[in-house]
């Protein structure tokens, strides 16, 4: 029987090794064994920050540690997105500096006062930064409110503009 110990293995692995730690940590052991012609059992006890490891283990399998204790969702086979937000306890699923100033800008958008030139450029430089389609559709949405049917126009016709260019692309290249 052999005991090992792993403090956060994974810990400097991109993103892909760390999916794979598990399967590659249990392939090696397999082959060391099958190697020196002995059968063993291992025990191993793992530390790990990532749920892209807690991804490959049951829920059963599992401890956490610290000061948020909660139900731990089944984890085995679960989705990372998911594990990050219930197992690894995130409040969003946005960084911190994007989450406030899209709240400054539904603030702004929202409210009554009128917005000057340069704080219409900064928001209309946040909607197009935004990659969450649903979150830039609604401050699209909320900023034509606020700015008005002249602006929606111009922005409709540089969406036009844009889907025609592709369509031309697309037409040049025989698809």
């Amino acid at each position: 029987h052999i005991l090992i110990l792993i403090d956060e293995g994974e810990l400097y692995f991109h993103p892909e090794w760390q999916r794979e730690y598990i399967y590659k940590l249990n392939m090696f052991l397999k082959a060391l064994s099958k190697n020196f012609n002995i059968e063993t059992t291992y025990k191993i006890v793992l530390t790990s920050h990532s749920p892209f490891v807690v991804a490959d283990l049951p829920k059963d399998n599992i401890i956490l540690l610290g000061e948020e204790q909660g139900e731990l969702q089944n984890t085995f086979g679960a989705n990372i997105y998911s594990l990050f937000k219930n197992s690894f306890f995130l409040k969003s699923s946005l960084g911190e500096f994007a989450q406030n100033k899209i709240k400054e800008t539904i603030d702004d958008l929202s409210g009554e006062a009128s917005l000057s030139a340069d704080r219409i450029t900064a928001i209309k430089y946040i909607i197009s930064s935004i990659g969450e389609p649903l979150i830039k559709d609604k401050l699209e949405s909320m900023y034509l409110k606020k700015i008005g049917k002249a602006e929606k126009l111009r922005i409709l016709e540089e969406k036009i503009h844009a889907l025609q260019l592709e369509k031309e692309k697309l037409q040049s290249s025989g698809v």
